[in-house]
């Protein structure tokens, strides 16, 4: 309790208003003039007009008792709770009774949730009068349930109303406990009952105000909400509520106009922020509420509604990530509101974060097992993830709960679908479109259901009773020239994709379904044409940029392809696949690190996405970050724990890394889930022959000869495993058997290597030449043939092999090698042309400068040729063949000293070097 400061002595203030100025004398007087000014104001609600006459009251006379209070409740009035306190507690300083100022300041303690101190200091005297305690009861009630304790705050209310029977203040309060305590008729009594006592109580009219609009009774609500303005036009939680009320009536305008005047007076408040993005999203303005959103959670980040509303906007606007963060956040705040868990579920869905999704429906349908949408959300998860039994059963129940909803039937058609079941699928899709309920996604899926199972005639008539029920609509005609295009009719597709065009212009669907069949027909410049035209009209289309990319990639113009793939990524931020397709871009062009740039720019968007974290995972690998890509992968395993291909792509990545028995538990999961995993099944295959389990290796390629007769791996596999049983013999059988079966260049050259192994020079020849009769322009197989024919001293065949494979490959460096080589031997001056070449493209690689510093002395130029020579021997200073090329040029320098010397490291470092014989011969030469 605050205890009151004694009364001045009239001396001293006698003295002191001498000392100020005669004219002082009548400053109370004067003071008392301000209050009945600032009374007037007030009468005709000019709040700030008559705070500014009470504050001049106080100038006049601090010690003004009746200012300083009516100035404390205009400040309560206003929602100014800590200026309200700071009247009131002056007010206790001065000789005034307590019941004037201490209700006053436990209501400034209470705006601003400053329960203990309501508890602490606003208790009565026994000296005081039963209204005043029974007020003071009502104030610390209101405390007790500010800080949770409900049942504290009963008895506090049960208390006032026995000192002060029909106390309106305290049924007030009682409502205000009974609408916390879910008793709404409850309330709706005791607030009916303090509107009898008064029916101007504001905060009674707040109560039953709420409760119509909860109940959705608006115009009652907005009834209460309008009479708390024309007795307090600033009242500003009465404010915000009717413009809350108009809002859910579609009065935008008048709901607008609300907000404006509390912005005003409090631009900064969260709750009328919120009220202004609620409205903004209501308008579908989702920049405008995001705006207000972000500056209500700058001021209050807390703040729930506002949290919840972000993630609405978010989701609305398709920014999935921001909106997946702050449903997040709310569904932690609010566990078991539906609406949130099921928005966040959506959102999930959409970011193809299935186990996410499925972690918040499952526990959400235990509490809630009869709620249909929870069970087609949750089984439509569960096809998404791959479990198509559970998921078709949860939309068949969901159906049985709401036979008569499209939507559901469309669901599970989908499931059906999933599971294969397309008959029963279109019995599920007819009923939808039955149903006549207008939902346009089971007419399509009914003609697309069709057209899966080519069954193109009832395709043609679903799409055609389409049409006729929609006949300015250009769905229906681009869906019967799909069943055309899809039937192999382009003239009549293309027809019903130009009527599509002629309803509405500007459906680009029809367009790209057009640019389908220009494709198709293989007429390049039209589909450039209709590309183009596409973007005149959407300059950020993504298909058409991408389309655009494609045909430029057909055409071999690398830099337009990269061109078009950057504009389709930068015009549509919100799609990874612009990214995903130019990380490939570089993927295929052997560009590793601008792969992995691309890959993390579209990865630092779209975190969690599984063809994102594919592609980026790839991109690690082929920039040789292979410890990132396994981390990568692991994260799409996490997300899709039944995909094949993410457990095959782990593997392949702890393949790599030689973590071997991680990476043969990923494969034989991967098999697991999909048994006709081939290349899973030959990835395994090879690791078992990389860890000596011959046995395991040769039962994988069993099995695969066995499934699989057609494919060359099985056949291949078995071979190696023969080989490295030291079986070369049975292993060649096998590779012939592969190479019958697929035919490749790569085989060819496996199987070409292998006969030339065993001493079967002529049959390795075969076999690259009938490789060659086919793929004439196949360089690397020329240049094995090439150097088959030059080991078995066919020069002739081998240059011209070489000379062809120039032509597919100019600056293959081990061509230019060899062939420069082989002019020289025949002393073709074409040696020095081609030698100079070679060594210039690649100067750092000795095998390459001593073939030139040879031809250079072999052409008699030995004082440029022997520096060169040395060059290639320091860079190569174990290789022989080098040594002895540098003594002859020393030799031919007339240095035969250090030519001997050269010579005799040479015998004695490589005596059984293919050279040898000629270093023995040009160290006796020189004895």
């Amino acid at each position: 309790m605050i205890k009151q400061n004694t009364k001045w002595p009239w001396n001293t203030l006698r003295a002191a208003i001498l000392v100020l100025a005669p004219g002082l004398a009548l400053a109370a007087g004067t003071a008392d003039e301000y209050v009945r000014q600032a009374e007037r104001f007030l009468e005709s609600g000019e709040a700030k007009s008559a705070i500014i006459e009470l504050k001049n009251a106080l100038q006049r006379d601090p010690a003004h008792a009746d200012a300083r209070i009516l100035l404390g409740d205009l400040y309560l009035r206003l929602g100014d709770a800590p200026s309200a306190e700071k009247e009131f507690q002056r007010a206790a300083r001065l000789d005034v009774a307590r019941d004037r100022w201490l209700p006053g300041l436990g209501r400034a303690y209470l705006l601003q949730g400053d329960f203990n101190r309501v508890l602490d200091e606003i208790t009565a005297d026994p000296a005081d009068a039963d209204k005043l305690k029974a007020g003071l009861l009502v104030l610390r009630g209101l405390a007790h349930h500010g800080r949770g304790e409900l049942s504290q705050a009963g008895e506090a209310y049960q208390e006032s109303m026995q000192l002060q029977p029909g106390n309106p203040a305290a049924l007030v309060a009682m409502a205000r406990l009974a609408v916390a305590q879910d008793e709404g008729e409850k309330a709706q009594d005791l607030v009916n009952r303090a509107l009898e006592t008064n029916p101007d109580d504001l905060e009674a009219l707040i109560i039953r105000g709420n409760l119509a609009r909860v109940a959705r009774r608006f115009d009652e609500a907005e009834k209460d909400f309008g009479r708390i303005l024309e007795l307090n036009p600033g009242h500003l939680q009465a404010r915000v509520l009717r413009a809350s009320v108009r809002l859910a009536k579609g009065e935008f305008d008048r709901a607008a106009e609300d907000l404006d005047v509390a912005g005003k007076r409090q631009p900064k408040n969260p709750a009328i922020l919120y009220m202004r993005a609620l409205l903004a999203f209501q308008k579908k303005d989702y920049d405008k509420a995001v705006e207000a959103l972000q500056v209500a959670l700058r001021v209050n980040p807390m703040h729930m509604q506002s949290q919840w509303l972000y993630g609405m906007v978010s989701y609305a606007k398709g920014d999935l990530e921001i909106a997946e963060e702050y449903l997040s956040r709310v569904a932690g705040a609010m566990p078991g509101n539906l609406q949130v868990i099921k928005l966040l579920a959506a959102t999930r869905m959409k970011l193809k974060q299935t186990r996410q999704a499925i972690e918040v429906l499952e526990p959400a349908l235990e509490g809630h097992p009869d709620d249909p949408q929870l069970m087609a959300m949750l089984g439509s998860a569960y096809l998404h993830g791959g479990d198509q039994a559970k998921g078709a059963d949860l939309l068949a129940r969901a159906v049985e709960l709401e036979p008569d909803l499209a939507i559901l039937r469309t669901e599970l058609a989908l499931g059906l679908l999933a599971k294969g079941k397309t008959d029963d699928a279109i019995t599920e899709l007819k009923s939808a479109v039955d149903l006549g309920q207008g939902l346009l996604q089971a007419d399509i899926l009914l003609v697309l259901s069709h057209l899966q199972k080519k069954a193109y005639g009832q395709a043609l008539e679903a799409s055609a009773a389409l049409e006729k029920r929609m006949p300015d609509s250009p769905i229906p005609f681009n869906l019967t020239g799909l069943a055309y295009l899809a039937k192999g009719d382009k003239e009549r597709a293309r027809e019903k994709f130009n009527k599509a065009l002629e309803t509405d212009p500007d459906f680009l669907t029809a367009e790209m379904n057009l640019a389908r069949i220009d494709l198709m027909e293989g007429n390049e410049d039209a589909l450039e044409k209709r590309y183009k035209g596409i973007l005149a009209k959407s300059r950020q289309h993504a298909g058409a940029l991408m389309g655009l990319a494609a045909l430029s990639e057909r055409r071999g113009d690398a830099a337009a392809t990269e061109q078009w793939l950057r504009q389709a990524q930068e015009l549509n931020p919100k799609l990874p696949q612009p990214g995903i397709l130019l990380t490939r871009f570089y993927l295929n062009r052997k560009e590793p690190l601008k792969a992995l740039q691309a890959a993390n720019e579209v990865f630092g968007r779209f975190p969690s996405h599984p063809n994102v974290l594919r592609i980026l995972g790839e991109a690690q690998a082929a920039a040789g970050e292979t410890h990132n890509a396994i981390r990568t992968f692991e994260m799409l395993t996490r997300q899709q724990k039944d995909s094949p291909g993410g457990w095959y792509l782990l593997g392949r990545a702890q393949l790599a890394a030689k973590e071997l028995d991680k990476a043969r538990s990923s494969l034989q999961r991967a098999l697991e889930l999909a048994p006709g995993f081939t290349q899973a099944r030959i990835m395994l295959a090879g690791l078992e022959l990389q860890a000596g389990n011959h046995d395991s290796a040769a039962r994988l390629a069993g099995e695969l000869q066995q499934n699989h007769p057609e494919l060359a791996a099985g056949y291949e596999l078995d071979a190696a495993v023969l080989l490295a049983r030291k079986q070369p013999e049975k292993a060649l059988l096998l590779y012939r058997k592969g190479y019958q079966a697929q035919p490749s260049s790569r085989l060819a050259r496996i199987l070409a290597g292998q006969y030339a192994s065993l001493g079967k020079q002529a049959q390795a020849v075969a076999i690259l030449e009938d490789w060659l009769a086919g793929h004439p322009e196949d360089a690397v197989a020329l240049t094995l043939l090439g150097m088959q024919l030059q080991a078995m001293g066919r020069d002739a065949k081998a240059m011209s092999a070489y000379e062809k494979a120039l032509e597919s490959e100019p600056e293959n460096l081990v061509v230019l090698n060899n062939l420069a080589w082989l002019y020289q031997t025949k002393g073709d001056e074409r040696a020095l042309v081609l030698g100079r070449k070679v060594y210039e493209l690649a100067p750092e690689r000795p095998e390459i400068v001593d073939t030139y510093g040879w031809i250079l002395v072999q052409a008699g130029k030995v004082q440029k040729g022997l520096p060169i020579l040395q060059q290639a021997m320091v860079s190569a200073p174990t290789n022989p063949e080098i040594a002895y090329h540098v003594a002859y040029a020393m030799h031919k320098a007339g240095r035969n000293e250090e030519a001997k010397k050269l010579l005799k490291r040479n015998i004695r470092d490589y005596p059984k070097s293919a050279v040898a014989a000629k270093v023995r011969g040009l160290l006796e030469q020189l004895k």
